[in-house]
């Protein structure tokens, strides 16, 4: 793998949290019932909800599909799919599937509500890099529920965040309903040789391996002598790996000695903030 050295920049150091705390949208309804909270897998989003309805929403379940290209915002159609659900099927209910279009994310609602949630209108966002709604271009669904209730206002993600789940309150109704939210972080690789604690010798282009990963933007192996330290501490090298598909780099020219131990981190970038892992080896070119 091809690697770009860097120079240390303290923004390698800034990504280590996501661009904003996870805010999820309001609740509304009633206060009846028990509280449920469905989260759609790690990697995923929700793409739209089944809905069973009368005069009022009986049961409702999330889609959660697969997030896949950290570039254009895309999920995998393939992998979309209902999860969990809250409330109850009633004799007489219409269930209908409601779900964004491809490269959309559900991340706001409108509708009316009482005791219960008497109706819900979905909207969907364009997604974009990383998954995050940067334009907030949105395409209202069709209704679904009764007409009885008091309107309530569009309630959304906050930021740029795509829904990742449900939550609210349900018993043989819906009884409150609102959308969980966050930014998709990447997941660091996992280090695997230089094994932890081993020693190099006589070699000054060690090959550096590593398994796992997912949702990358960029990827950056950096080195330096204290464990833990962050791609932003003094004296720290810097390597941008261009190929992400490859679980192995060799560096194109020898490595400075830099003493032992030698800490060597995995670090993996979007748009949304950075995730590292790490691991150390003792180093004699």
């Amino acid at each position: 793998m091809r690697a770009r050295l860097l120079l240390v920049a303290a923004a390698w150091g800034l990504g280590l949290a996501p661009l904003l705390a996870a805010q999820d949208s309001k609740i509304v309804g009633g206060s009846g019932g028990t509280r449920y909270l469905i989260r759609c897998p790690v990697g995923s989003i929700v793409t739209g909800l089944r809905i069973s309805s009368g005069a009022w929403i009986d049961r409702i379940t999330p889609f959660c599909a697969q997030v896949k290209d950290v570039l254009t915002g895309s999920w995998d159609w393939n992998k979309n799919y209902p999860v969990g659900g809250a409330g109850k099927e009633h004799l007489g209910n219409t269930t209908r599937d409601y779900k964004c279009a491809q490269r959309e994310v559900l991340k706001g609602f409108r509708g009316t509500a009482g005791n219960y949630v008497n109706s819900l209108i979905l909207q969907c966002y364009t997604l974009g890099r990383s998954w995050g709604t940067w334009s907030f271009e949105s395409r209202a669904l069709a209704k679904a529920g009764g007409s009885g209730g008091t309107s309530f206002d569009t309630q959304r993600c906050g930021g740029a965040m795509p829904a990742v789940g449900i939550q609210g309150r349900a018993g043989a109704f819906v009884d409150a309903f609102g959308l969980v939210c966050e930014y998709i972080l990447p997941i660091a690789p996992t280090p695997k040789s230089p094994v932890q604690g081993a020693w190099i010798r006589d070699n000054p282009r060690p090959t550096f391996y590593w398994s796992g990963g997912a949702h990358e933007k960029s990827l950056t192996i950096c080195l330096n002598r204290t464990t833990g330290a962050p791609c932003s501490a003094p004296g720290t090298l810097q390597f941008q790996l261009t190929d992400l598909l490859s679980n192995s780099w060799t560096p194109a020219e020898n490595l400075p000695y830099l003493g032992n131990p030698v800490y060597w981190s995995l670090n993996a970038c979007n748009d949304n903030g950075c995730r590292v892992r790490g691991s150390y080896f003792n180093y004699t070119p």
